[in-house]
């Protein structure tokens, strides 16, 4: 995790050195500018939007994702907890906070996702992806009164490939097969 401070224009005022393992950018290259910078076109679109839906006496949020530009050009996923402070006068200073390095969460996350979804091996919907996906499809079909198609293919004797070639080569059969 690495601190960090905005203040009410929301740029930069402070960031702990830790920054540099996470983004690769020197505290004095981040330093009054926009964390919006550090992102990607549309992920700061995303997150300005999400900025502006709150006001300065929302307080505190917690475990806010988004993704990051790192200096090479890489992008990684934080997430980001931030309190408010105030000045002398009671008025909104700015935000303080943390940011961490989420990246091989969301990659793991994804992987699980994917499997849940998808067969390991061909990467075609697994048979509870599909019967969900037939379910929608009756439902969109019977509302707007319009016909679907659906292609089943069978491999005859494909067992006795397995039993006979092994299961390496009934690997390789599935894959040409899709």
């Amino acid at each position: 995790e690495y601190l960090w401070e905005i203040d009410r224009n929301g740029r930069y005022t402070f960031v702990s050195l830790r920054v540099t393992d996470v983004l690769g950018y020197t505290p004095a290259e981040i330093i009054g500018r926009a964390p919006t910078e550090f992102m990607p076109t549309a992920e700061a679109e995303r997150v300005a939007q999400w900025g502006a839906h709150r006001t300065h006496a929302d307080g505190a949020f917690r475990d806010f994702e988004h993704q990051s530009l790192t200096k090479a050009g890489d992008i990684i996923w934080q997430v980001v907890n931030g309190v408010p402070f105030f000045d002398a006068n009671g008025a909104f200073a700015g935000y303080r906070g943390t940011g961490m390095d989420v990246t091989q969460r969301k990659l793991v996350e994804a992987r699980y996702r994917r499997l849940a979804t998808q067969d390991a091996l061909t990467g075609l919907a697994n048979r509870t992806s599909l019967q969900e996906r037939l379910t929608q499809e009756v439902d969109v079909s019977a509302q707007s009164e319009r016909a679907f198609a659906m292609l089943f293919i069978d491999l005859d004797r494909f067992k006795v490939i397995n039993d006979t070639l092994g299961h390496a080569a009934g690997d390789r059969l599935l894959i040409t097969a899709v």
